[in-house]
């Protein structure tokens, strides 16, 4: 009866072939997805690098950085149109982040490493020091997804319970309606609190985060305040504004893929966290087809394939998702992929509710060790 359900869960995703192998076969999984994402890299003409779409992103992405700070500055009309102006440049700035800046930070976009350096400015555009979200997101994620309280991506100061290996907060009852302005809060915590934080794994960054962040406050603050007509009180409204924006695009798509009610949540790192068993048990896609997701999510949606090829520009994540999804099916693996955003984002809210609970029972077994 569980395996008749477990299949028909997965069912429900689209993602179980007719007939799976009695054993899973992780060993040919690795030979044959090998096999085919070579075979892919190979007939691209800048391999598993950026092309032409990558270039066409980072274009729109500049693109739309300039036009919102430009539009902000010569604004001057209503209180209120300033407002809705600085939310454009939370959504022009969250673009940047999920479509460059992400890439950036695994050196995916070229082949150049001087290249790439250059490009994770994206990040500091956006307030965040690259260098050190290159420690809290590809060190302290990418090496522990979902393990114990070693993971970067699942610590929420207390507020939220995002792993069952955390304690469960006084307002646990009500984190799934919490999360809302917790994540939008986000990005201002990465500014003002995280990035300070992580100088103690890179101390000699502090130079480059102390003039990023004068840089990134003066453009976002100071010439709004200088070159337009708006006080200091609606100026920094807008800001805040803006970072709510931000806040919320970048961690709902970031937690939606891992954080889920039927994840997988290790209390210690059995192997290596690019093992097919960890990234599958613990990494789930949203709706990898969806063209507005392919425009605007930076492949976060397809994020089995960045969790198996983080060094891979995500232009390429569509092509090697479906070949993860054809390669698991054969190899009797289970992955999986929510068919719309919705059931993600409710998936990932069931998962909140549920660790949120004070039942013992939920607490005690749902790190399924």
């Amino acid at each position: 009866m569980r395996e008749r359900s477990q299949e028909g869960r997965f069912e429900a995703l689209g993602v179980v072939p007719a007939a799976l192998p009695d054993v899973p076969d992780v060993a040919r999984f690795r030979l044959l997805l090998r096999k085919r994402v070579s075979a892919y890299v190979a007939a691209q003409p800048g391999g598993a690098k950026g092309d032409p779409r990558m270039w066409w992103k980072l274009a729109s992405a500049l693109a739309a950085y300039d036009a919102a700070l430009a539009l902000l500055l010569l604004h001057r009309g209503s209180a209120a149109g300033f407002l809705a102006l600085y939310a454009l440049f939370g959504a022009a700035q969250a673009y940047m982040l999920l479509n460059v800046g992400h890439d950036a930070s695994h050196d995916a976009i070229t082949r150049s490493p001087l290249a790439n350096r250059l490009l994770r400015a994206s990040l500091d555009m956006c307030g965040i020091d690259s260098r050190l979200f290159a420690v809290s997101h590809v060190e302290l994620h990418h090496a522990f997804v979902n393990v114990g309280c070693k993971d970067e991506a699942t610590r929420a100061r207390g507020l939220l319970r995002l792993s069952p290996h955390q304690p469960r907060p006084r307002w646990g009852r009500a984190q799934h309606w919490l999360v809302w302005p917790v994540y939008a809060l986000s990005s201002l915590d990465f500014i003002f609190v995280r990035d300070w934080e992580m100088l103690s794994h890179q101390p000699a960054a502090l130079r480059h985060l102390v003039l990023g962040k004068a840089l990134y406050l003066g453009a976002t603050i100071g010439l709004p305040l200088w070159l337009t007509p708006h006080g200091l009180g609606v100026v920094l409204a807008g800001w805040f504004l803006s970072h709510l924006v931000v806040g919320l695009a970048v961690m709902l798509m970031l937690q939606i893929s891992h954080l889920v009610d039927d994840s997988h949540f290790p209390a210690e790192l059995s192997g290596s966290a690019t093992d097919p068993r960890h990234v599958l048990a613990t990494t789930m896609d949203v709706a990898t087809e969806s063209p507005l997701l392919g425009l605007a999510a930076g492949g976060l949606h397809q994020h089995v394939a960045h969790h198996f090829y983080p060094g891979m520009s995500h232009v390429h994540y569509r092509a090697v998702t479906r070949m993860i999804a054809q390669t698991a099916r054969e190899c009797g693996l289970p992955y999986r992929s929510h068919p719309r955003f919705v059931d993600a984002v409710s998936a990932h809210l069931r998962h909140l509710k549920k660790l949120g609970s004070p039942r013992e029972e939920v607490l005690a077994g749902t790190a399924r060790d």
